[in-house]
């Protein structure tokens, strides 16, 4: 019985060293959602109708795995390597996949409705037959990429002639506006034309033209100020400011812009508190100093986004990418970050007091769970019966 006792902390020790993943058993069929796979390799491991839901998946490699029709819904790929890998079938719907290696992975017949994409390599990828409503491609690679309706998209092949022109911030811009056709260097003012395919050649559904991905600056036009009259101008300021809509959305509080497409938008100091901007894609958009307190940005796209000294106090910003964002000096007061993807995100000087963390990826890769509730299963009591 002693030499039991004193063997109890060597097996606790033991058990404390096996990595998250391994508790989840590598077989098809496997049932291990919400399971914590992040960073663990899994290369050509077979994974066929696995149920994966909500699993973390940060970075983990499944080069050449097979996930042949598997439930990967709202799990967390960012950064991973699936390069080669068999998702024939797969559900992927609401997955992030911000940043992850497709290379030659075929997701044919995938479900893919409101993934994000964003900054991922689909060069060679098979996609026939894929559901892509509302996902978001801000600077997706596509380059011999079989499309959903068979059409192969060469827009990010170097050379290629479909490949949309990108001004290199290296190039002079002389030269790059002599790349573009002579029609397009009539119209200065267009705003990411040249980032946008043609609609006759896209192969993407005409409902979802209006979220891809526009990789120049969204300007917001110049605000529109008119004064009151003698009779209503008391203490008033002498005169309203009025934010013109941009991509279609009103800029106010309480706006409702869900899906908006809102990528590199200037916004800077603009009024959005209470705004509902839910699966909305951001990146790259600037909001510092702009107001967004209980702002609903739940599974939003905010890589790469300004929101210096923004207000975010309230905010949902529930499963919302925010890699790389500058966030320095923001208010992040009793914000809701569960499983916010905040990896790199400059967050020096932000006010995070009562903010909710739980599976929420931090600027330095942990994993913070500080918020996470946990729930005490209790043994039900039970019944005894006394023959009278």
């Amino acid at each position: 019985m002693k030499e039991l006792l004193l063997a109890v902390p060597l097996l606790l020790c033991v058990f404390a060293t096996i990595p998250a993943w391994a508790a989840c058993a590598v077989m098809p069929k496997a049932n291990c959602p919400h399971a914590e796979l992040y960073g663990a390799n899994m290369a050509q491991a077979d994974l066929a109708e696995a149920y994966l839901a909500e699993a973390e998946l940060y970075k983990t490699d499944l080069n050449r795995a097979n996930l042949r029709g598997s439930n990967l819904y709202r799990a967390r790929l960012m950064d991973a390597n699936l390069m080669g890998a068999n998702l024939v079938g797969a559900r992927l719907d609401y997955a992030n996949l911000s940043d992850a290696n497709l290379v030659e992975a075929n997701l044919s017949d995938a479900v893919l409705t409101g993934a994000d994409l964003s900054g991922a390599d689909l060069t060679g990828a098979n996609l026939k037959g894929a559901v892509i409503a509302h996902i978001k491609l801000a600077k997706s690679v596509f380059c011999r990429t079989r499309m959903p309706d068979g059409a192969v998209n060469n827009a990010g092949c170097p050379g290629e002639s479909g490949m949309p022109p990108a001004v290199e911030k290296s190039s002079p811009a002389d030269t790059e506006k002599a790349r573009l056709p002579a029609e397009k260097q009539k119209d200065p003012l267009s705003v990411g034309k040249a980032d946008v395919p043609d609609a006759g050649k896209s192969s993407l559904p005409v409902s979802d033209k209006g979220s891809l991905p526009v990789t120049g600056k969204v300007k917001v036009p110049a605000v529109e100020t008119r004064s009151l009259p003698a009779s209503e101008q008391g203490n008033q300021p002498m005169a309203v400011r009025i934010s013109p809509p941009v991509s279609g959305c009103a800029i106010q509080p309480g706006t409702v812009c869900v899906h908006a497409s809102l990528v590199g938008a200037e916004l800077g100091s603009v009024n959005l508190a209470g705004a509902q901007l839910y699966l909305g894609n951001l990146a790259h958009a600037n909001l510092a100093d702009a107001d967004l307190s209980g702002a609903n940005l739940k599974e939003s796209n905010l890589m790469h986004a300004n929101l210096a000294g923004a207000k975010l106090a309230r905010a949902n910003l529930t499963d919302a990418s925010l890699k790389e964002a500058m966030l320095r000096g923001a208010q992040l007061k009793g914000a809701n970050l569960t499983r916010a993807f905040m990896l790199q995100a400059d967050i020096a000087g932000a006010d995070i007091s009562g903010a909710t963390f739980c599976n929420t990826v931090m600027p330095d890769g942990r994993i913070n769970n500080d918020s996470c509730t946990v729930v005490k299963k209790t043994r039900p009591r039970s019944r005894r019966y006394f023959r009278r």
